[in-house]
C-alpha cells in the first residue's frame, strides 16, 4: 500500500510538471537526458575538449546537424563511437518506431476489457453480423446502433494493431538494408579506392571509416571520420554517388520506400504467412499508422516536387560553377559534374561538402540556403495533405475537407510563402553582384562572400 501511495504521489508530481505527457514531451526528454550523459561520455573520452564543445557534439549527433564546435581531429576514437551510437539513437527513420511500438503496448493493455465488454454485453449472433460488415454497410440490422458503432471501432483498432505490428516489420526492413546492407555496399565501393590519408595516420579500417559514413549519410547527420569533411572524397565517385542514395533513403524518399518494402510484404504475404489483412489496411489508410507513411498519390506528388527541387538546383550548378575558374582545381567538367549532383543531394539535408562552398557562384549560395530552408517542406506537404482520423463509427476518413483546407494547415505550420519574394530577391541580387564582381574586380566591387 505504501508503494502503491508513493507510486500516485509520484504520478501526480509528474501531472503537476508536465500536464498531460505524451509523445513529444517523452521524445524532449529523452534528447536532453541523452545530450547529457553522452556529452560527459564524449569528454572522458576525449579529455583535451572541454565539456561545452562535447555536449555540443552529442546534441549535434543526436539532432543531425553535423556541426562541430571543434577540429575533428581532436576528437578521440572513442568519441567517435559514441557519436556513432547517438546517431541511431534520434534517426529520422528510428523515432517513428516509438508511438507506434507504444500504441501497440496500450492496446494491449486495453484489450482484456475490450473482449469482457464483447464477450458479456454483445449477442454471438449480433457481433459476428457486425465483425463481418463493413462500417458502411447499410444491409446490417440498425438494431443497437451504438452497440454496433463500438464493435466496428474494436474491430478497426484491432486491425490498426495488427497493422501496426506489420509497419514496424517493414520499417525494421528498410533500416536494416540501408544501414547493414549499404554498409558492406560502401565497404566494397571503398575497396577500389585508397583511404584518406587522414584516416590511414589515426588508424581507422576501412570498414570503420565506411560504416561510419554510411550510417551518417542515411541519417542525415554530416558527420565523417576526416576534419575536412569529404574534400578527399573527389576523386571516388563510387563512394560519394552510393553516399546520396542512402541520403536520399534516410531522408526524403523514406515514405517510398517504406511503402515499397510493404507492397512486396503484401505480394509475398502467403508464401511467408505475414498478416495479409493487416498489411492492406495499412497500405490503404497509411496515415493512421505513421506520419511517414503515404499512399501512392501523395508519393508520387513528393517525387514530383524532390525532381523539380533538385533538377532545378543541378541545374543553377552547371550554369553558375561548371566553367568558373575557381571550381577548375577540382577537376574536369566530368568530376564537376558529379560534385554538383552530390551537392544537390547533401546539401538540403545531409550537409556533407565535397568542396569549398566558398568558390561557388554567390547566387548558387543563396540557392542553397533557400533548398535548405524549405528542406522538410515536401514531406511535410504530404503528411498534411495524406492527414487521416478515425470516426467514431469506426470509420476512417481525411482529416482536410479538399486540398484547399490541406494547403492552408501546411502553410500556417511551414511559413516559407512569406519569405518567398525575399528570397528571390536576394538571388537576383546575388548572381547580379557576382558578376559584376568577376567583371571588375579590382574597380571595388563587394562580394558578399569573399572568396577564400
Amino acid at each position: 500500500e505504501e508503494m502503491t501511495d508513493l507510486n500516485q504521489q509520484v504520478q501526480r508530481a509528474a501531472h503537476v510538471f508536465f500536464g498531460q505527457f505524451n509523445f513529444f514531451q517523452a521524445v524532449l526528454i529523452w534528447l536532453f537526458v541523452l545530450s547529457l550523459v553522452c556529452g560527459g561520455i564524449i569528454q572522458a573520452c576525449s579529455p583535451n575538449l572541454r565539456y561545452v564543445d562535447c555536449l555540443f557534439l552529442a546534441v549535434s549527433a543526436l539532432t543531425h546537424t553535423g556541426l562541430y564546435p571543434v577540429e575533428g581531429k581532436e576528437i578521440s576514437p572513442q568519441a567517435y563511437i559514441v557519436i556513432y551510437v547517438l546517431m541511431y539513437a534520434a534517426g529520422i527513420c528510428v523515432l517513428p518506431l516509438v508511438p507506434m511500438i507504444y500504441r501497440r503496448i496500450a492496446f494491449e493493455r486495453i484489450r482484456p476489457q475490450l473482449d469482457e465488454f464483447l464477450e458479456n454485453e454483445v449477442r454471438p449472433e449480433f457481433l459476428k453480423e457486425c465483425l463481418q460488415a463493413s462500417p458502411s454497410d447499410d444491409t446490417v440490422s440498425t438494431d443497437r446502433p451504438v452497440t454496433r458503432a463500438l464493435v466496428q471501432a474494436i474491430k478497426q483498432s484491432e486491425l490498426r494493431y495488427r497493422a501496426l505490428g506489420m509497419t514496424i516489420l517493414a520499417m525494421m526492413i528498410h533500416i536494416f538494408f540501408w544501414l547493414f546492407v549499404g554498409t558492406f555496399v560502401m565497404y566494397g565501393i571503398a575497396l577500389r579506392y585508397d583511404d584518406p590519408l587522414e584516416t590511414k595516420e589515426r588508424g581507422f579500417s576501412t570498414l570503420w571509416v565506411n560504416a561510419f559514413l554510411a550510417a551518417s549519410s542515411f541519417f542525415n547527420c554530416g558527420f565523417t571520420l576526416t576534419s575536412d569533411t569529404l574534400f578527399q572524397y573527389t576523386d571516388k565517385p563510387g563512394i560519394y554517388v552510393w553516399s546520396s542514395f542512402l541520403i536520399i533513403a534516410g531522408n526524403t524518399a523514406a515514405p517510398m520506400c517504406f511503402r515499397g518494402v510493404m507492397r512486396i510484404l503484401y505480394t509475398f504475404a502467403d508464401t511467408l504467412r505475414l498478416d495479409k489483412e493487416a498489411l492492406r489496411f495499412a497500405l490503404t489508410n497509411p496515415r493512421l499508422i505513421t506520419s511517414h507513411l503515404f499512399g501512392s498519390r501523395q508519393n508520387f506528388a513528393l517525387v514530383i516536387i524532390l525532381l523539380l527541387i533538385d533538377f532545378g538546383e543541378f541545374f543553377f550548378f552547371l550554369g553558375s560553377d561548371l566553367s568558373r575558374e575557381q571550381m577548375q582545381e577540382y577537376g574536369d567538367k566530368g568530376t564537376l559534374v558529379g560534385i554538383g549532383y552530390f551537392q544537390t543531394i547533401s546539401t538540403r539535408s545531409c550537409g556533407m561538402q565535397l568542396i569549398d562552398l566558398r568558390r561557388c557562384n554567390q547566387g548558387m549560395l543563396v540557392v542553397y540556403v533557400f533548398t535548405m530552408y524549405i528542406s522538410a517542406a515536401p514531406l511535410m506537404s504530404q503528411m498534411h495533405a495524406s492527414a487521416q482520423h478515425m470516426k467514431e463509427d469506426g470509420t476512417t476518413g481525411a482529416a482536410h475537407e479538399n486540398s484547399g483546407e490541406a494547403w492552408r494547415s501546411f502553410s500556417s505550420h511551414y511559413l516559407f510563402r512569406h519569405t518567398a519574394g525575399l528570397f528571390v530577391a536576394i538571388l537576383i541580387c546575388a548572381f547580379a553582384e557576382d558578376r559584376s564582381d568577376a567583371a571588375g574586380r579590382n574597380r571595388g566591387t563587394r562580394c558578399l562572400i569573399p572568396p577564400p
